[in-house]
């Protein structure tokens, strides 16, 4: 993948989380959608984020942001 772009990318991760998903890796499933929303433009990008964050710390993970750059590093949004 080349870098900048995001519709590979968020193929990419979209296909990562569930590949995560039915291997019962939900922590790094939810990094990969929460990237996802990063990635996604409006909204429900943010909304997306937003409900990965809260399911992180409500895992007891204080800075969302940072496990999710320690799971899936390269991607900023």
């Amino acid at each position: 993948m080349q870098r900048g772009d995001a519709n590979a990318a968020a193929g990419q991760l979209a296909q990562a989380a569930q590949e995560f998903e039915a291997a019962h890796m939900a922590l790094h499933a939810v990094t990969a959608r929460r990237w996802l929303g990063v990635l996604a433009a409006g909204d429900e990008g943010k909304s997306a984020a937003s409900a990965a964050d809260a399911w992180m710390q409500a895992e007891g993970i204080r800075d969302p942001g940072r496990m999710a750059t320690l799971l899936l590093p390269g991607i900023t949004g």
